[in-house]
């Protein structure tokens, strides 16, 4: 059983969320995913948010392509600055290394998509990691910007409400583009802890990055 964690208004969410996030009605959603939380849970345990009794997800494909460029945007940031020596860096010896969740979110954009039907240019699931950080980063483009142009060629707003069994649930398609998207936040947000131990600057993400800050002549946030 996926638990569902119910919200009665924004303020009581466990991380900032501009309003209105999501609507429970069929007004345009003014999504800002790019204010997400850098959080996600195994996909096989995913836990559903919902406010106000509206399940998080997409109801507009527009929506959903805007902030899909932006997240195109910050893992391409995140994967170019990776070295081929960083690609081994773990927290423990038991850890996943920085190489293996950089491929594990690429390997997902096809892995996931294909399981409502879309036929994204991405590695199989079982394909192996590449030894260079540059393949990597380019097989990220290539599935990151097919997903895009799939949901947008062969979707419309209406699909998005079509349900299917995903991971022993049932997903909206609204909500398996939510939950690709924040999946693939959450990995990036591991990653830049791995960058730091690696001794790699970390590119600004949803606002800069400590040597960002520097760089404008200003301390960096608490």
């Amino acid at each position: 059983m996926v638990p569902t964690l119910q919200f009665t208004d924004t303020q009581s969410l466990p991380f900032p969320v501009p309003a209105p996030l999501f609507q429970p009605d069929d007004r345009p959603l003014n999504t800002a995913l790019n204010l997400i939380p850098n959080r996600f849970y195994d996909i096989s345990y995913v836990q559903q948010y919902t406010i106000g009794g509206a399940i998080i997800m997409y109801r507009k494909i527009e929506d959903f392509t805007r902030d899909w460029a932006y997240e195109i945007e910050c893992t391409s940031k995140v994967l170019n600055t990776l070295t081929d020596e960083s690609l081994g860096q773990k927290v423990t010896p038991e850890g996943r290394s920085l190489g293996f969740i950089a491929w594990h979110i690429v390997i997902t954009l096809g892995e996931m998509p294909e399981k409502v039907g879309l036929h994204i240019d991405a590695p199989a699931e079982d394909a192996p990691m590449p030894g260079t950080a540059a393949e990597i980063a380019a097989a990220f483009e290539t599935a990151a910007n097919s997903v895009s142009a799939e949901v947008a060629k062969t979707w419309t707003d209406a699909t998005l409400e079509q349900e299917d069994e995903m991971y022993g649930d049932k997903w909206k398609r609204g909500q398996t583009l939510f939950y690709l998207t924040i999946h693939q936040a959450h990995h990036r947000g591991q990653m830049t802890v791995l960058m730091r131990q690696a001794g790699l600057t970390v590119p600004g993400i949803y606002g800069p990055s400590r040597e960002e800050w520097e760089a404008f002549g200003m301390p960096a946030a608490a």
